[in-house]
């Protein structure tokens, strides 16, 4: 199963045609496909969390702040043991900004200089050739470990990106020919073809080539906006300027999604295979077998600016984070709760759930249905931060994030008095 780093949508792209690729000629009919593969999108249990002692970002996405959409690691704990294994550590001359790791947990580090590969045989950094920046923002695995990766600059007025592959075992990147615009994201189906998408459309690469072509069959249902992804039955789900439409996988005709005009930002699926949309009209969900989308009326955006961060589910409640409010909902879209806003959401290992915001971080407790806000210890004096709050992780069975002030970043750990005590001496990462 590939490693999906690219976190804009929470299902893999898998609806493809009987040569392996989404149809885009409306002659070319879309086959079913084996879906064994396909991950399965659950219902979020907070009393069934089990501990991760790797993978820091298995949060709900940002989706509406993350300047730089991959799916990085910047734990301390984990940063400071490998520096410690690296024998040629001082290799790395420059800035790291963020390492991950593949599906073979080889960690991959990417810096001002470029990319480089921490090779476990000898535990030696290897730097990858033909990439000399840090300009990496989007990047995503097949199943056979390949990485693919967009990269993109400014400079001097002018704008220009590209799409490497750096292929399972190789140490130098291979530039993919057909693309030399801004990628937004990169979603690999289970036939290991890759789809980019950008301003123009929708590009594809299928397996075992080296040149994109661009759809063209969906700019026929009006100027293509971005790829939102697949639900577990292998429906495309996709939005132009004016609507959302959904390719079903056993067509080759999309159906436009009723009731859906609003911008969509991302949508998620439940385990009852319903899809909500998260828009900038108010949050929607498109039930099981039907053509429109419904508006859940509770949400009531307070101003034209106003818009839905993130919804999650666990097996009571429908938490929905907006930009000036949160509401806890129960399964008949009744409002439960009213708490502040929220960018995003985490939960620990006793079901207690952290929201962050932009004015601190809260801790809410479903069972009683009490929140407080984090108090943050500094100089052995308590104090409100009101402060952005736009990441949380939960690691080794703890609770850490990240404060934006207009000077830093300053990362935190909440201890078990839901207290947060400041983590020092991370500066050697740059978070941009």
């Amino acid at each position: 199963m590939k490693k999906l780093i690219s976190i804009l949508v929470l299902v893999s792209l898998t609806t493809t045609t009987a040569s392996g690729v989404i149809a885009c000629d409306s002659k070319k009919a879309i086959s079913t496909i084996n879906t064994k593969r396909i991950p399965k999108i659950k219902t979020l249990q907070p009393e069934k969390v089990e501990e991760k002692t790797e993978n820091l970002m298995l949060q709900q996405t940002n989706l509406v702040r993350n300047k730089r959409n991959i799916n990085f690691e910047k734990e301390l704990d984990v940063y400071q043991k490998m520096k410690k294994s690296i024998t040629n550590f001082d290799n790395i001359k420059s800035k790291i900004i963020s390492f991950f790791k593949d599906n073979y947990n080889k960690y991959y580090f990417i810096t001002d200089d470029g990319l480089y590969i921490l090779n476990k045989k000898n535990n030696k950094i290897i730097k990858i050739n033909n990439i000399n920046s840090s300009n990496i923002w989007y990047a995503n695995f097949d199943s056979k470990n390949n990485l693919y990766f967009a990269m993109y600059s400014v400079s001097f007025g002018s704008s220009g990106g590209a799409v490497y592959v750096l292929k399972n075992g190789e140490n130098t990147a291979q530039k993919i020919n057909g693309i030399n615009e801004r990628i937004f994201n990169i979603m690999i189906d289970n036939n290991n073809n890759v789809y980019f998408d950008s301003n123009n459309g929708l590009y594809i690469l299928k397996n075992g080539e080296n040149t994109v072509f661009l759809c063209e069959y969906l700019k026929k249902y009006g100027f293509y906006k971005k790829t939102l992804g697949f639900d577990e039955k292998n429906n495309l789900y996709f939005t132009t300027l004016d609507n959302t439409y959904v390719l079903k996988s056993n067509v080759d005709i999309p159906t436009k999604i009723n009731n859906l005009t609003s911008y969509v930002n991302f949508f998620v699926v439940n385990e009852n295979n319903n899809v909500y949309f998260g828009t900038n009209n108010g949050a929607f969900v498109l039930k099981q077998g039907e053509a429109t989308a419904t508006k859940i009326n509770e949400i009531k955006f307070l101003n034209k600016d106003d818009k839905v961060n993130y919804i999650w589910f666990d097996k009571k409640y429908i938490y929905i984070g907006c930009l000036y409010q949160t509401y806890i909902l129960d399964y008949n879209y009744k409002i439960i709760k009213l708490i502040p806003s929220s960018h995003c959401l985490r939960y620990d290992k006793n079901g207690n759930i952290y929201f962050g915001s932009g004015r601190g971080i809260y801790t809410f407790n479903p069972n009683t249905m009490k929140y407080q806000k984090i108090k943050i210890n500094k100089h052995n004096n308590l104090y409100d931060s009101d402060d952005e709050i736009l990441n949380i992780y939960y690691f080794n069975r703890n609770i850490y994030f990240m404060e934006y002030t207009r000077q830093t970043i300053n990362f935190y750990k909440i201890n078990s008095n839901d207290i947060a005590e400041k983590i020092d001496n991370f500066n050697k990462i740059l978070i941009k």
